[in-house]
């Protein structure tokens, strides 16, 4: 039987604020995700509940099919497990973008910049999952709007219930300033 708490450690702190990031920036937003990530999925069989400390972290979005990850993941910051209940303890999740410089984590082949998207927290395949007591703060009012078809993007999702998700619990949460739905059930279509 898992149980327990897992304080996730060794993320950077950093204050929102305008583009441009420098590549050492989006290297800690990054590095955040991915600790995250990792943190959840390498122990998820031993503990039951994951706390984030309390603190503005970056993070940012990634497409690299070089990461290992599957179809899905390569489209999301970080995901949970079954049975994983997530506490932020009141921090903050700032979604680091630029609409007018490729980020270092976009390996697309597509250039139109303000296009790249994904979504923080993804859920799929997985029952009894708690996500509280947090914020999760999307792009929308880092993009620059400079081409009138930004607009109409909705390429960006805080968390996103991909498929076969049951007994999801969300509360005591901010999600926010996204391009699409702060949450969103459905699926990936293409890349």
């Amino acid at each position: 039987e898992r149980g327990g708490t897992y304080v996730i450690k060794d993320l950077t702190e950093m204050e929102s604020h305008l583009p441009p990031f420098t590549e050492d920036e989006y290297a800690i937003a990054y590095n955040n995700g991915l600790i995250i990530h990792n943190a959840i999925q390498e122990n998820c069989n031993t503990y039951k509940s994951f706390i984030i400390p309390k603190g503005t972290y970056p993070v940012c979005y990634q497409y690299s099919d070089g990461t290992g990850r599957t179809a899905n993941e390569k489209h999301y910051i970080f995901n949970l497990a079954d049975g994983v209940k997530l506490d932020m303890q009141g921090s903050e999740l700032w979604v680091m973008y630029d609409s007018d410089n490729k980020s270092p984590y976009d390996n697309r082949t597509d250039t139109t910049i303000y296009k790249f998207g994904g979504y923080v927290v993804g859920l799929s395949d997985v029952r009894d999952v708690e996500i509280c007591n947090g914020k999760i703060t999307g792009e929308r009012e880092l993009r620059s709007f400079t081409n009138s078809a930004e607009n109409q993007v909705e390429s960006t999702t805080g968390i996103c219930m991909i498929k076969c998700c049951f007994n999801v619990h969300i509360h005591d949460m901010d999600i926010n300033s996204f391009m699409a739905d702060s949450i969103s059930a459905g699926g990936i279509s293409g890349d």
